[in-house]
């Protein structure tokens, strides 16, 4: 395989399946923030509109990040198809010239 990194394809999409958690857990960590005036009584009416101001931003950070992890999730993935794909030709060209080294010998 030259120069490369053996790594197996299924730890690949391990790592894969990881990064799309990762992303889940962002996109759930963003829902948790609503303007809900109620829910900090008077004396604290004040904190959702601030919060709500910050979450508007923390939306797009979060956008940014699942981006991200989305692309980096479908790379890792690429690179474990690629792999097997590899590995499969690999084995396949091994047996052949098995093969074909058997029939010299005789």
């Amino acid at each position: 395989m030259g120069d490369g990194v053996g790594v197996e394809p299924e730890e690949l999409r391990g790592h894969a399946s990881n990064l799309e958690s990762l992303k889940a857990r962002f996109k759930a960590a963003s829902c948790h923030i609503q303007q809900e005036d109620e829910a900090y009584g008077l004396l604290c009416s004040w904190m959702p509109s601030v919060l709500e101001a910050r979450h508007t931003r923390q939306d797009e950070l979060i956008a940014f990040a699942e981006d991200n992890l989305d692309r980096a999730a479908r790379a890792v993935r690429q690179t474990a198809d690629d792999n097997s794909r590899s590995f499969a030709e690999q084995k396949n060209e091994l047996g052949n010239l098995g093969r074909s080294t058997c029939r010299m010998s005789r």
